[in-house]
């Protein structure tokens, strides 16, 4: 017998520790080995989440975007042993916008069972409290660093956007927030959507959909703020 592979959502924000399901609090108080983006963050969610297991008796593994693929197959040992594994994301859901696809791909190569609980996405949120297109949409993920190629691609998003009126949503390292917001307000035709998704969850959410006129009028400071970003018509 396999162990389960649990795909446990961790929070949005810490401000909100009741938005955490049952049915985490349940898994995590059965469950003693963890992939993980960050220990330390993982283990003060854990501790959050109402783990009751004393962390000496937790095995954490540590899965980023500096694990070979050589390695990410070695994280799955303890599940050959029996023994269930929680992967944990850095907030919100594992595997959307994060390195822990990679594993989850392999647990279905190797047969093993793969079990999402649900919680929460600040991609659908966002998409949820937007007003914009929710029938048809493409997530991007992170827009290029470099200016000039995170300016192309702008401008690719908005000509799709006109194209077939699909919401186009994506998201930044919040310390880069401001550089991207510059680019869009500048890039983009007065008449487009934007909706700006910030803090969700938190003491200060901010979800604004305006046009990029309007936007230029007063614009926000989410400067290392975690935010969405969703261009529509």
């Amino acid at each position: 017998m396999t162990g389960t592979l649990f795909l446990i959502p961790t929070l949005l924000n810490y401000d909100a520790p009741e938005n955490i399901p049952q049915a985490v609090t349940d898994i995590i108080n059965s469950t003693e080995n963890y992939v993980v983006e960050n220990e330390k963050s993982a283990r003060h969610f854990l501790k959050i989440a109402g783990i009751k297991k004393s962390f000496d008796s937790l095995n954490f593994q540590v899965l980023d975007e500096h694990t070979t693929p050589e390695n990410i197959s070695e994280l799955l040992k303890p599940l050959f042993e029996g023994k269930d594994i929680g992967l944990l994301s850095e907030a919100g859901l594992p595997a959307v916008a994060d390195p822990g696809s990679d594993l989850v791909l392999l647990a279905h190569d190797r047969n093993i069972t793969v079990k999402p609980v649900g919680g929460m996405s600040s991609i659908l949120m966002a998409l949820m409290a937007s007003g914009l297109n929710g029938q048809q949409f493409t997530f991007h993920g992170y827009l290029p660093k470099e200016q000039e190629r995170r300016i192309s691609k702008i401008k690719m998003l908005e000509q799709q956007l006109m194209k077939d009126h699909y919401t186009q949503i994506f998201i930044e390292t919040p310390y880069r927030n401001s550089h991207l917001l510059k680019d869009i307000l500048k890039e983009c035709k007065p008449e487009t959507l934007l909706c700006i998704a910030a803090s969700i969850t938190g003491k200060d959410e901010m979800i604004k959909t305006k046009s990029i006129s309007e936007w230029k009028k007063s614009v926000p400071d989410i400067h290392k703020v975690p935010a969405v970003f969703l261009l529509g018509r």
